[in-house]
């Protein structure tokens, strides 16, 4: 039987624009709230839960189907050819991390990466130029496997995979409805059982803190916006997480990172024109909320980047190599229409101008009273 094309029925629905009274429209709304009639509207199901809506979408896609049929064969030829020009088992580049080499892979057949670590030999690293042989010939381990994590899964996006400090257990978050809200997960490496609960609701990957007891991630408000960062006690109940910050401000995403030192825990507010970093050293005790120290406060137009490298690494140190205390935190300004006002009563200090049309602007360093952050 011939199906018709699906046709949405009509449903008058007045969609504001301008100020809105207990909403957020931006710095400049038009003063006056107009109306548009948006007779669709009824199809927005962010929950994709509606009966109707999803009746709705199936109808569509077996027309769509039903329409497209006679292009079957020639979609597999595309495929295989497709898959013709790839190749199909590949295995990454290793990175060094610790005792260990770590590495992602692909097996022909497998639709999913598998992630793998290889223990380094005495005096190697994964940039030396000892043979592929000799490598090969450590036990390779397979610390998560994105296939067996996918079966029986319409899709698996698996992000956020990392070791902790201690590379006893891995860390990795899971989305398996595209909806980019993902579960995330710990996995003991030696057993492969899971550690602790799966935390819900998050935004993306989860970092590891001073060592394996800690996590810090971030949820998403109701429009899915990155905007809380918990720290949470492996092995506790997601709900006795501790809340760190939350970015208040609708215009402005949270993400949050770890130094390559392994010090300091970064987290940052941006938009499209301004950035405002904060930090929490990890070595400190341990913080409460509102304990995040800011960087340099948001201005309108400034964007920058933080870093921290470690005492002989920094540019920014203003401490002899033998000192103990770790190096200031570096900041790469991207292209600012402005470097921040009153650069030294700040506690700026100017290490490299930006260059002309280069748009990765200028590199400062940031002291706190003269002593390293």
């Amino acid at each position: 039987m011939s199906l018709k094309a699906p046709l949405a029925r009509k449903e008058d629905h007045a969609v504001a624009f301008g100020l809105v009274d207990g909403e957020n429209r931006g710095q400049k709304p038009m003063p006056r709230v107009r109306y548009i009639n948006d007779p669709y509207f009824w199809l927005r199901d962010d929950s994709r839960s509606n009966p109707e809506v999803l009746a709705h979408l199936r109808d569509e896609n077996a027309y769509t189907a039903q329409q497209t049929a006679h292009l079957d064969a020639f979609r597999a030829e595309l495929y295989e050819e497709h898959l013709s020009h790839l190749q199909q088992s590949d295995t990454k580049p290793a990175y060094r991390n610790g005792a260990f080499e770590y590495y992602t892979k692909t097996i022909e057949g497998k639709s999913y990466k598998l992630h793998c670590r290889r223990a380094v030999e005495s005096g190697g690293d994964a940039s030396s130029s000892s043979s592929s042989s000799s490598r090969a010939a450590v036990a390779e381990v397979v610390v998560l496997d994105e296939n067996e994590l996918g079966k029986g899964r319409p899709q698996c996006v698996v992000t956020g995979v990392r070791p902790s400090p201690d590379h006893e257990q891995m860390a990795y978050s899971v989305d398996y409805s595209g909806d980019e809200t993902y579960s995330g997960s710990v996995r003991d490496v030696a057993t492969g059982e899971a550690v602790g609960e799966t935390l819900e609701g998050l935004a993306g990957g989860m970092q590891w803190g001073r060592d394996s007891t800690e996590l810090f991630y971030i949820t998403q408000d109701h429009a899915k916006r990155p905007y809380r960062l918990w720290r949470h006690s492996v092995g506790t109940p997601q709900s006795e997480d501790e809340l760190l910050y939350e970015e208040a401000d609708e215009l402005f995403w949270f993400s949050v990172g770890k130094s390559k030192s392994g010090r300091f825990i970064f987290a940052e507010s941006g938009s499209s024109e301004t950035s405002e970093w904060r930090f929490l050293d990890l070595e400190a005790a341990r913080v409460v909320e509102g304990e995040l120290t800011v960087v340099q406060p948001r201005e309108f137009g400034l964007r920058y980047e933080c870093e921290h490298l470690g005492d002989s690494n920094s540019r920014t140190n203003c401490h002899s190599p033998s000192t103990p205390t770790a190096a200031p935190p570096q900041v790469r300004v991207r292209a600012p229409r402005r470097l921040p006002r009153g650069l030294d009563q700040q506690g700026w200090r100017l290490e490299q101008p930006p260059r002309a049309g280069s748009a990765r602007g200028a590199l400062l360093g940031k002291l706190d009273g003269g002593a390293a952050l």
